[in-house]
């Protein structure tokens, strides 16, 4: 489960790409990442019900 959030935030949501060598705008970029994937599965529980519990974040901008 947690490996799955994980992945998710990678490859999904861009954590992988942190955009600075400095460790405030890692910071800042890896708050707004977390809360763009929390607000990504909100809407997809509400929006699509338990079928989003499995989603990645890819198909579920896709899908909706």
């Amino acid at each position: 489960m947690v490996e799955d959030v994980i992945r998710d935030l990678k490859y999904g949501v861009g954590v992988n790409h942190l955009p600075s060598g400095r460790f405030c705008a890692n910071a800042v970029w890896m708050t707004l990442n977390v809360i763009a994937h929390n607000l990504g599965r909100w809407v997809g529980r509400i929006g699509l019900g338990r079928d989003a519990t499995s989603m990645t974040t890819k198909t579920l901008r896709t899908r909706c």
